[in-house]
């Protein structure tokens, strides 16, 4: 697991920056103990004290910095609950890494006991690092090598013992100072999240309804498991921006409002008036006018024109049609605890001329051309492929990604 593997480079990394310290706390004590030699002038033992006291100021600041690393890896590991069976796992792999060289972990060493009086973990490193050792020339017995393993155990290990069972397996039993300790953690600071290498920025696109229609079970689908993990990758640690991508824009639209404009010329002034059944409803009507009718057709593409043209009495009906979806969406979110921002399709309408201005900055007339050429295969009534990369893109240019 992800958290496994951090918690272990963690913990090598605070053994090593300790065995430095010890290294270096050492040859700084021999330094301050070594007698002065002798000396055929006064300078030049003036010249070699200097020497050591440059060296001993640098190995002490050498051992303040490593000191302060110890603290700020223990605090990463103090501010995420500890996973016990990383802990041990990490102790083995410290050892065996340091006796069998030529033994690759590639998986955990450590699992769970087979029962309470096997302990509460076993070590399962000794027969594969035999196995490993005889392919190379060298026979040893896996009670060995787990022997071997033991002897080398860090003394400030929280285990109570280990002992070697069956063919070569570890057993260890656990302090209960050390599970009590564990236990009053989590009464005291709760459940937290593993640890994780890095802070993301993650963006998780959910729900997506469509204006002018009603949620399905499909969307309330998306809803939950985006929600769900949403909160999961909020309670890890990582920065989440909810994006509810909305079908607001199209078609569709200009075929809604001359519907409205036929049927219900007072729209404007009545919109309150207007559930999203009814929008659905009337949706349904202007599609099948739309199938059937060259005139309406030419009216509803009419309409398309003037609302990506800003005309002000469509884009008013349009307005009025989303308020009144987001309206009825909006209760279902607030049912369910869900927090999501809206990215219609329509936030980019006025971004693409940008991408435009992009491609051929960078040259991509080719590009350019061959996206046209693939657009003449793609039904009228979906977005061409064009229009979805330059959505795309500038998407994510919006949330930081570029």
């Amino acid at each position: 697991m992800a958290s496994s593997k951090v918690v272990e480079d963690l913990l090598q990394r605070i053994i090593q920056a300790e065995n430095e310290t010890e290294r270096l706390l050492s040859e700084v004590a021999s330094l301050e103990s070594a007698g002065t030699p002798q000396k055929t002038s006064e300078n030049s033992t003036d010249s070699y004290q200097s020497e050591l006291r440059a060296k001993n100021a640098k190995l002490k600041y050498r051992i303040l910095h490593l000191k302060k690393s110890i603290e700020e890896e223990e605090s990463k590991l103090m501010e995420s609950m500890t996973n016990v069976l990383s802990v041990v796992n990490s102790t083995f792999v410290s050892v065996v890494k340091s006796l069998y060289p030529e033994f690759a972990v590639t998986k955990s060493l450590v699992q769970g006991s087979a029962g309470e009086r096997f302990g509460d973990y076993k070590c399962v490193a000794s027969m594969p690092i035999a196995k490993v050792l005889k392919a190379s020339g060298r026979n040893t017995n896996p009670k060995e090598i787990a022997s071997e393993i033991i002897a080398h155990l860090p003394k400030t290990s929280n285990f109570e013992k280990c002992e070697i069972a069956g063919p070569g397996f570890i057993n260890v039993f656990l302090k209960p100072q050390y599970i009590s300790s564990l236990l009053r953690d989590l009464l005291v600071n709760g459940v937290r999240a593993p640890p994780i290498p890095r802070k993301l920025r993650v963006v998780v696109d959910f729900s997506s309804p469509n204006i002018a229609k009603e949620m399905h079970v499909g969307h309330l689908r998306s809803t939950i498991i985006g929600e769900t993990l949403c909160r999961l990758l909020e309670f890890a640690g990582h920065d989440v921006l909810r994006l509810n991508h909305i079908g607001d824009w199209g078609t569709q639209f200009g075929m809604l409002i001359a519907h409205l404009q036929n049927k219900h010329p007072d729209y404007s002034s009545t919109a309150d008036q207007f559930t999203l059944s009814d929008l659905q409803s009337l949706y349904k009507e202007s599609k099948v006018h739309f199938d059937e009718d060259p005139e309406f057709k030419k009216q509803a593409l009419s309409s398309v024109v003037k609302l990506q043209g800003n005309d002000p009495e469509a884009k008013k009906i349009w307005l009025d049609i989303c308020e009144a979806s987001r309206k009825e969406y909006q209760k279902i979110y607030s049912r369910l605890g869900v927090t999501i921002m809206d990215r219609g399709e329509s936030f980019y309408q006025p971004l693409m001329p940008l991408v435009g201005k992009d491609l051929v900055a960078k040259d991509s007339t080719q590009t350019i051309s061959s996206l046209k050429d693939q657009e003449k295969t793609v039904p009228a009534a979906r977005p061409t492929l064009c229009q979805h990369i330059t959505s795309k893109a500038h998407h994510a240019r919006h949330c930081g990604y570029q």
